[in-house]
């Protein structure tokens, strides 16, 4: 079998939990969660992009600023490769080029995103499409990066419910150090007792409500993150410092980290300040540029 199609290319945008609260642990181990999801712009730097082409057999390249990360894993467990089989069965004859600019292990869904962008694609090639209980074997984050657009995510993030919110200017900065989720569940479980139960519900927020919103919020993993990845303190303290950030949080289980601002002019000069001062630091404009 083989397809004939125009080489295209599709954008994997980094995952952010704006707030993710712990709810429960479930009987198997896994823990619930309710989580604001959003997600980096399209055509931002915050983006894996995946390039497709027609080929004899499916093969799958690692190119990109990140893609040294990936180097020593079999490319038959990528998270790519396996969302192909579990569409397709057989691997479909196309070339698959990730171009990885996103960090890996680093709290914004990388692998989860590169997943699901190669599901829309090949179920645009193929016709294809996979079944619910099949796509969560790829992760818990794999049903809102099929979504791509802000939702609040229950269960263990297959509870997905769209929601609508502004348009506001968001920087990442992760500091070069991976943090294994696994890690930090493992020290979260450790260490807390008591689960969060705030049970949020909305359809719409503007600017001011999503503020007030993420104030009365928080970031359950980040204080047992930071156990693991101290650095991830200084990247807290580095964007409070910058004019016009109006909230510092980690996402997911980091390290990285995202500010908020209060316009784009600042959060402009925050990402120049940032990305001099840390040169080490991977230092991107995510949303509102």
């Amino acid at each position: 079998m083989s397809f004939d199609f125009q080489p295209f290319t599709v954008f994997a945008p980094a995952k952010i939990n704006l707030f993710l609260h712990i709810t429960g642990r479930r009987p198997d181990g896994y823990h619930r969660l309710e989580s604001l999801v959003e997600f980096a712009d399209p055509h931002s730097k915050a983006c894996d992009n995946l390039h497709f082409a027609p080929a004899e057999k499916f093969s799958l390249k690692i190119a990109g600023k990140f893609s040294a990360a990936l180097k020593d894993t079999d490319p038959q467990h990528n998270l790519v490769t396996r969302a192909a089989k579990i569409l397709c069965g057989d691997l479909p004859p196309v070339a698959v080029t990730l171009e990885k600019n996103l960090p890996v292990a680093a709290g914004i869904g990388g692998g989860s995103a590169d997943a699901a962008a190669c599901l829309r694609a090949l179920s645009q090639i193929t016709g294809k499409n996979a079944a619910e209980h099949d796509l969560l074997t790829l992760g818990a984050d794999l049903p809102a990066c099929l979504e791509s657009r802000p939702c609040l995510a229950r269960g263990i993030g297959e509870d997905i419910c769209p929601v609508t919110l502004p348009r506001y200017a968001l920087l990442l900065v992760h500091p070069d150090v991976p943090v294994p989720t696994p890690e930090v569940f493992k020290t979260y479980a450790a260490e807390q007792q008591v689960f969060s139960n705030e049970n949020i519900y909305f359809q719409s927020l503007n600017f001011e409500e999503l503020l007030h919103l993420l104030g009365k919020s928080r970031n359950d993993l980040q204080n047992a993150a930071m156990r693991i990845c101290p650095e991830i303190s200084d990247v807290l303290n580095a964007l409070q410092k910058e004019k016009g950030c109006l909230l510092p949080r980690m996402s997911g289980s980091g390290a990285t980290c995202f500010g908020i601002f209060d316009g784009r002019e600042n959060a402009g000069i925050a990402l120049a300040n940032l990305q001099k001062t840390y040169p080490a630091w991977w230092t991107v404009a995510a949303k509102g540029f």
